[in-house]
């Protein structure tokens, strides 16, 4: 007689593996989305950047508050020498056309020369230290080796804050420049690099300290 076959173990219900997490981020926003270490190390590549568009907003309303400041001014003055002259009619259209063409000047520099300005602004940071390069009519160039930083500051005004940039200002020794300024940084950018150069300047004082104890 044969012996009974066994009966195949009931199978456990098939589980479902989790769907795969989608990255739906651009290309862009992954490259970009650094905490303040990654930064540091993401600007010590020696790299040409630009600054951040926003600037051109920031300048764009700084310049309409000098607008205002300088054409209210100019309208006050004008109309003072217009009321002491008393001239005709002439004289008053005269003196009208001449405020209207400097606040269309100003208003057209507070309009396009801060685009203009970006297009011609950028910064690279990497083993030689912080160059930047800006200017429009007259091109400078600035170099900051790592071993004349001496200590470094993150500044934001009020309209700076509010777009959240910052102006890394990069105080020297033995320069021309005393104290460097570069302007247009995201607020997270500029504490990044400014982390960097204080590391790299404590780095380099505790190597020539080194150097002085093996000299002794």
């Amino acid at each position: 007689m044969d012996a009974p076959s066994a009966e195949p173990a009931p199978t456990a219900p098939h589980a479902h593996a989790p769907p795969p997490i989608v990255d739906d981020r651009s290309d862009r926003d992954r490259v970009n989305h650094h905490d303040d270490g990654d930064r540091a190390d993401h600007h010590d590549d020696g790299e040409v950047r630009a600054l951040d568009p926003r600037i051109i907003i920031v300048e764009r309303l700084a310049g309409g508050i000098r607008l205002l400041i300088y054409g209210g001014a100019l309208f006050l003055a004008v109309g003072i020498a217009l009321l002491v002259q008393r001239p005709g009619i002439a004289g008053v259209a005269a003196g009208a056309g001449f405020w209207l063409l400097i606040a269309l000047l100003l208003g057209a520099k507070a309009v396009f020369w801060p685009v203009i300005r970006w297009r011609h602004a950028s910064y690279r940071f990497g083993a030689r230290g912080l160059q930047i390069r800006r200017g429009v009519l007259f091109r400078h160039q600035i170099a900051v080796p790592r071993s004349r930083v001496q200590h470094t500051d993150v500044v934001q005004g009020p309209i700076e804050r509010s777009y959240g940039l910052a102006t890394l200002v990069v105080h020297t020794a033995g320069m021309l420049h005393a104290a460097v300024h570069l302007p247009g940084l995201a607020h997270e950018d500029a504490l990044g690099l400014r982390d960097q150069l204080l590391d790299d300047a404590g780095r380099d004082a505790r190597g020539r300290d080194g150097a002085d104890d093996d000299g002794v």
